[in-house]
């Protein structure tokens, strides 16, 4: 029986994956470790905190006691100022997961780490090289974490399984996550005739993907999305009517750029390459 230890347990993503493993017959207990408080579950031990700062009364050692796993979905999204608040948060978990009776890491990534570029295959294979578009600051984040992780494995943590899952876009009842939301603002706009496919994956199902990967224990990369994708019409028919604009693409950068300054929901910088071709 696996003691699980989840990071960001009360987030949407992370607050599902906590009550699958809670009733998965694989796992006896699940730490749920969050800043937020998470809804009462079953065999979950819920601690207000996260590993940079852990509350009066828990240090890490207590922390985990006869944990065996380690699913990390702590994240905090990026603001474009330069640093990155998640390192100190990875760094913390990779410390943790060097411990001798822990025998897999898993971790969520993102599709985005592949870069979109004009001559990318379609689908994306986890074969297929990580090469982020520069300037977009949650995708080059992303890949940074991933080599992290490869370097870690190579020498802490060698012998350790470590799953890392690189998903589509995850939308769910409540709304999108921060990439989904980016990518749904910039749909009206495109440019020339340029209209790449698009795939958008429920936070329920990316949640069933992250405990199978417990489950089977698991190691290396694996993308995480639906069957097939949604065209340029399919996916502007599915939002309803909105204004749409064609922009040359000559004068694409300045535009994106003007956009993310007038709109109420601001599109982050880097983002052009993402509405324009396949990832």
């Amino acid at each position: 029986m696996r003691k699980v230890l989840v990071t960001g347990a009360a987030g949407e993503l992370g607050s599902r994956v906590v009550t699958l493993l809670a009733a998965a017959d694989f796992c006896s207990e699940v730490v749920a470790l969050d800043p937020q408080a998470g809804p009462p579950v079953a065999g979950v031990r819920w601690i207000r905190g996260d590993l940079t700062a852990l509350p009066p009364g828990v240090d890490r050692g207590n922390l985990m006691a006869g944990v065996d796993t380690i699913v990390h979905l702590g994240w905090i999204d990026p603001d474009e100022s330069g640093g990155d608040p998640n390192r100190s948060l990875l760094e913390a978990v990779l410390e943790l997961a060097t411990a001798p009776e822990v025998g897999q890491l898993v971790a969520v990534s993102s599709a985005t780490v592949y870069g979109a570029w004009e001559n990318n295959p379609v689908p994306l294979s986890e074969n297929s090289v990580v090469r982020p578009n520069p300037g977009f600051v949650y995708a080059e984040t992303k890949a940074e974490h991933e080599r992290v992780l490869a370097e870690w494995r190579r020498g802490a943590g060698a012998g350790t399984a470590v799953g890392v899952l690189r998903p589509a876009p995850a939308v769910g009842a409540t709304g999108a996550s921060w990439l989904g939301a980016a990518l749904l603002t910039a749909v009206p706009v495109r440019v020339d005739r340029t209209d790449p496919p698009s795939q958008f994956l429920d936070v329920g199902d990316l949640a069933t993907a992250v405990v199978r990967v417990v489950e089977l224990g698991l190691d290396g990369p694996y993308n995480v999305a639906p069957d097939g994708w949604l065209t340029g019409d399919e996916l502007r028919a599915l939002l309803g009517p909105r204004a749409r604009l064609r922009i040359p693409a000559p004068i694409a950068g300045p535009v994106h750029r003007l956009l993310r300054r007038r709109r109420s929901r601001p599109l982050p910088a880097g983002l052009l390459p993402y509405t324009m071709y396949p990832w």
